[in-house]
This record gives C-alpha cells, structure tokens and sequence, in this order.
C-alpha cells in the first residue's frame, strides 16, 4: 500500500513557509522551560528500561507523586490532583482502573491505553467482534479471525465444530498426505490478561475424544480456549508468525500508524510431516524461537545483522522477499495484513467513544474559567498484532497484544534493542509529549489578510498550505486546531507508516460512527498534499520522487546525502549504498575510458579496422559490400606499416582470390600429371 511519503523536516517547511502571510505580527513568544513529566503507576522494572531511555533523549523525566504509596491503585489515585505536572502516563496494566479516576475537566496529560481497548486485545471478544463485522459487513471483508470457543460457556457450538469440519475436507484433496488436515484444533487455557507475556502454550488435538481427555486432566477446572489450527505456511520447514507494532494515537481524527520493522519469531522445531497430540509442541509454540536472523536460511539475506546500536536489515522484508521467491505473492500479503488491521481498529471507533464517554469528569475550583478538555485526544495505545500465513499465503490474525514486550530479546549473532529503541523514540516523538513537540496553536492561528486570502486561497483544495485555514469558510478554530495538532504528528512519525486515513482505499465505510469534520479535515489535508502540492515531479514533497536519505548514516556509512538521494562511494552501490560493488565491474568502469580513447585515437590514425576478420568475412560471404578501403595516407609510398608494431589490416578478399588461384593450381597440377602418369603406365603394360 503505497503512502504519501514526506519526510519530517519538509513538513515543517511546508508549513513554516505558507505564513507569510503572517509575516507582520509580532513575533512568537518564548517557549515554555518548563520540563515534561511521566507518571509510571506501576513500579519500574525491565520492560521500563528502554521506555525510560526514550524518554530521556526527549527530555522527559520521571514523576513521583508526593505520597509514598507503592500500590498501583493507590498511586492511581494521585493522578488526577497532579495532572498539572504529569504529561505523559505510561501503565503496563491490561486494564488501567479509569472507572475508579475523576479526570479535571482540564486533563492534560496523555495515557497510554485506550478505555475499551479489550474489545481487540481480548481473544473472545475480539472474535466476537469480527463476527458482528461479518453480520454487518459480509465475510468477505471479515474473514481474518480463525473460530473461537470458550469453555465450558461455548460447550454447545465446540460439539457441532468437530463434525463440521470432517465434512469439509470429505472431497479435499490433501488428506492423501495428510488425514487430519484442517481437522485440528488448538487447546490452551485462557490467559489470565491481554498482555504478550501471559500468552500461554497450546495443544493440539483432533476429535470430542482428545478435548475430552484434555478436560478430564491437565485442564480440569480451567477456563479453556479452543481456536481452529491453521495449518502453516512453512519457512524452510518450520512454522512462523509475524507481529505488527500498531499505534492509535488519536480517537477523533482516527489516525493509526504501523512500525516498519515487523517481529517475527520462527519456530525453534521443524514441523512434522503429520501434527497430532504428541508431536513436540515446540513446532507450532513459540515460547522458544528463532529470530531470523539466525535462522540458517535467512542469515546470509542479513546485509547488517541487528544489535543493540544499529536496527540492522529489516527482518520481515528479508521474509517476503523469500516469500516472493516460493511464489507468494508478497504485495497482496502485506495488503491483506494491513486491511485486517485498519478493519478491525476502525471498525470500533464508536466503541471506544462510548466508553471514553463514561469516565467521570470532575471541576475544580482553578479550572473554573477553563474550557472543558475533550479527553478523545488524551488515549493513545500500542498493540502487536500478531498474524500466522496459512498453506495457500493468506494471513490469519491469532492475537492483539495490549502490552507489546518492550525488553530486548538477545539471541547468538542479534538483538531487537535498537529496533525497539527506535519503536519506542518515534512513538513517544510522535504522541508529543516532550516540550519540543509543543508549538503554540494560538500564534500559529491569527487572523487572515482578506487580500491574501483572496489571492492565494481561491482554491479549496489548496489545504496542505496552513496559511489558508484562517480564511472564511475554510476550518472552524477548533477543526484548526486539532488538524494543526494531527499534520504536526503526522510530521514526527519517524519509522511509524501511516494506516488509516488511506489515500487508495476507502475504510471508512467499516466505521461504527459518521465521519467527524476533524476526520474530513485531516483526510482533505493528506489528498491536498500528495495530488495537490506533490503533482510535480521537481516538487522536494512529490510522492514520484522519494527522499532515501538525509544524512550520510542513512546511506549505510558508504556514500553521501544528495537532494535527498545517496550518492555512493567508489566501492558501494544501491539506493542506500549498501551492497559492495564487484572489483571486476570497477575494473571494466576503469579501463573503459582508457579502451575508448585508444579506439579514438585508432579512427583517427587510420589504424582501426570497421569490423572484425569475421564480420568481414560474414559480409563478403553473404554478398554484403566489403569494408571500405583504408585510408589512402595508411598505403601512400614511403609508409611503413609495421613501423609502428602494428600489422597492416587484413583484406578477405584478397584472401579468396588467393584460395581461388591455389584451386586453378591444383587442377593444372593434377591435370598435368595425369597426362604423364598415363602414357608411362601403357608402355609397361605392353
């Protein structure tokens, strides 16, 4: 899916550059010394650490409320009496007590969960939910969630799920090599939370008689989840499962942003040729893995193997690139991947608005005079959306995740830290909490100069150009606002590609509410921006001409940062100067000119013959006209041929009249022969 691709600082340029017709007020006030805050209710442990770090390069510090409660619901609490100082609250619980807070009507700070978020991170209910999508919608966009049951509540539906399923495959060709095939279920009990770490290890079984038996024993008394086996898209005989960083970070306008670099975990047993109860449960788990790069057949793809400073090759381009070459079709995969998570996100807006709409609202005496705070804008969330290929490619999505692992996982030749460390730094970057991120709406939105706006902002479709938004009959103050706050964002994602608004697909018709005018605004300003601004190819923002680059790193260490564009060593090449070149086409580049001039110089001194002794031949042979006579300085008397170490060139014609004359020869010769031969041989016969 292709996205309008425009980088950070010229986004600020565009915006920086379309006010001039400000240019006469007085200037912008001093920023704000004050320094950000972050409030952790739970205590810091390791999944901290890389947050911390994060939040430290922006120039974030921690908060400590004055009491000394270590309880999180107690520190909870505190929360909204110090919402003056916090601007940033960061919980690792699945699900923060936000029915237990009275939120001032002037909130200020962000938190990181969205109330309502288990409708996704919840597996019933996230099946639950697409079911509805399929009611409302049609399966055909709704069919990415394998069938669920929760026992003993769904006792009835898991009975006729058996028999079904054996009358499915009766006519399906591949039971000959596999009798079980789409036949198998997974059993696991139910995780005690929505967090990537409680995620607990499935079996698999096949007929009422091992579910049975499964009930009966290790699960005996437990809430049980039963989900339907896909059977695997194998990646050189094992099983794998990709996982997508996905972050809201606002509710109205909807804005969702999926990270570049995916995780994807390969199963640490190869994959028997039939699954049943007893074979390994590490060939379909994945509470031991292998990242891929160190796995066997994706090491040597690895241009840069990733560490704890450097993010490396992306993992899951190195996958689909493998993919591709088994005969999948990569670009309909990435598709289908990013349309169930569009779907099933945008798709509960309406929910999640409800239930921000029924956390309580207190007023305080110094808020008095202070306009009520929307709190739509103050949730934003972090999930990993985890997704398993079935055998025909098509992705199948297993698990949203509430708390993403955020430690990092060392393996023997890497480490995700720096990938996560970069995750984590756009993301904070990108929600703007840290002071750099908070430029002054109020001097940016001043009144309009009737002429300028009669010039310039004629056309309505002009929207990326913020100069125009104070004009009559552009946007309302408050839509300004929050689409000044939406494109300034928008400018700080980093490695974050934006999902929904899609320039190329229409997802909003899956929303469970109408579009909102900060909706229409946001998604006018991302259209005006890449057919508007964008339609010229010479344009720094034109989506034909992709910026690669803006410092010499981003051209791996190996070339420069040109326009935009990697200009590569002597040594180097590719978009971003990462492959050596071969010494043997170096060479060719370097003795070429030397080859070019000597052949120069050979046309000018009359030495360079018009074609090689077999294209003459050719020609003569085919009763082409022979090459043209050299030139009459080369054959003048008194000049010496070989004078110069050169042979004179070779005429073929004058070598077939010579074969020719030897012919003439031969004959004679054998003629005359034969008349002596024969009188001698009579004589001696008499």
């Amino acid at each position: 899916m292709q996205l309008v691709r425009v980088t950070s600082a010229l986004l600020l340029v565009v915006i920086a550059t379309t006010t001039a017709a400000a240019a006469a007020a007085p200037p912008l006030p001093a920023a704000s010394t004050r320094r950000a805050h972050v409030f952790l209710p739970e205590q810091p442990r390791r999944e901290h650490q890389l947050l911390l770090a994060a939040l430290e390069a922006l120039g974030v510090e921690q908060f400590e409320p004055p009491a000394a409660e270590q309880e999180a619901l107690a520190r909870w609490a505190q929360l909204p009496g110090a919402s003056d100082d916090v601007d940033l609250v960061w919980s690792f619980a699945a699900s923060p007590p936000y029915s237990e807070l009275s939120f001032p009507s002037a909130f200020r700070p962000k938190l990181n969960h969205l109330p309502g978020a288990e409708r996704l991170t919840s597996t019933d209910r996230l099946a639950a939910h697409v079911r509805q999508g399929q009611r409302q919608h049609g399966r055909y966009y709704f069919n990415f969630v394998p069938d669920r049951f929760v026992l003993p509540r769904d006792h009835e539906r898991m009975a006729q799920a058996f028999p079904a399923a054996a009358k499915k495959v009766e006519l399906e060709l591949k039971r000959e090599r596999d009798p079980y095939i789409y036949q198998r279920f997974l059993v696991r009990e139910q995780p005690v939370s929505t967090d990537e770490s409680a995620q607990t290890t499935a079996d698999v079984i096949i007929g009422d008689k091992e579910l049975a038996a499964k009930l009966a024993g290790p699960l005996a008394g437990k809430q049980v989840e039963v989900s339907s086996y896909i059977e695997p898209y194998l990646l050189d005989g094992h099983k794998f499962t990709v996982g997508f960083y996905v972050a809201v970070t606002s509710i109205d306008p909807l804005r969702v942003y999926a990270f570049s670099h995916a995780s994807v975990k390969i199963a640490k047993v190869a994959y028997p040729q039939y699954v049943d109860s007893s074979s390994d449960r590490g060939a379909y788990n994945f509470d031991e893995f292998v990242p891929p790069w160190d796995f066997p057949e994706l090491q040597r793809e690895f241009l840069e193997l990733p560490s704890a400073e450097r993010e490396g090759s992306n993992a899951w381009a190195i996958v689909k690139r493998y993919l591709m070459m088994k005969g999948l079709d990569t670009r309909r995969l990435q598709r289908e991947i990013d349309d169930a998570i569009m779907r099933a996100i945008v798709s509960s807006r309406g929910h999640f608005q409800s239930e921000i709409g029924k956390l309580k609202r207190s007023q305080r005496s110094a808020d008095a005079d202070a306009e009520p705070v929307d709190l739509a804008d103050k949730f934003f969330d972090l999930w990993k959306f985890d997704f398993e290929l079935d055998d025909m490619g098509k992705p199948w999505l297993t698990k949203v995740s509430s708390n993403p692992s955020l430690a990092p996982e060392h393996s023997v030749f890497g480490t995700d830290e720096a990938i996560k460390k970069r995750m984590l730094f756009d993301l904070v970057n990108m929600v703007g909490v840290h002071p750099q991120a908070k430029q002054p709406f109020d001097s940016f939105f001043r009144p309009s100069d009737a002429a300028f706006c009669a010039h310039k902002c004629a056309d309505r479709t002009r929207v990326w150009d913020s100069a125009c938004w104070s004009c009559a009959g552009w946007f309302p103050p408050p839509v300004a606002r929050r689409l000044f706050e939406s494109v300034a964002e928008y400018a700080r994602r980093g490695r974050f590609q934006l999902l929904f608004p899609d320039l190329e697909k229409d997802h909003s018709k899956f929303l469970d509410t109408s579009l909102s005018d900060h909706d229409l605004a946001f998604d006018r300003y991302l259209k005006s921006l890449s057919s508007g601004y964008a339609e010229h190819p010479e344009s720094p923002l034109s989506t034909d001409r992709k910026v690669l680059c803006v410092y010499r790193e981003h051209c791996s260490g190996n070339g420069d940062c040109v326009n935009g564009e990697c200009r590569c060593d002597a040594a180097y090449e590719g978009l971003t100067c990462y492959l050596p070149r071969d010494p043997s086409a170096r060479t060719n580049e370097l003795v070429a000119p030397a080859h070019a001039a000597q052949a120069t110089l050979g046309e000018q001194d009359g030495a360079q013959a018009s074609g090689t002794w077999k294209e003459k031949v050719g020609k003569l042979w085919n009763g082409a006209p022979a090459a043209p006579a050299e030139d009459a300085d080369a054959e003048a008397p008194g000049s010496n041929a070989g004078a110069s170490g050169e042979a004179a060139p070779f005429a073929p014609a004058k070598l077939l009249i010579g074969l020719l004359l030897l012919a003439a020869f031969v004959v004679a010769g054998r003629r005359v022969w034969s008349a002596f031969v024969s009188p001698t041989h009579a004589r001696k016969s008499k």
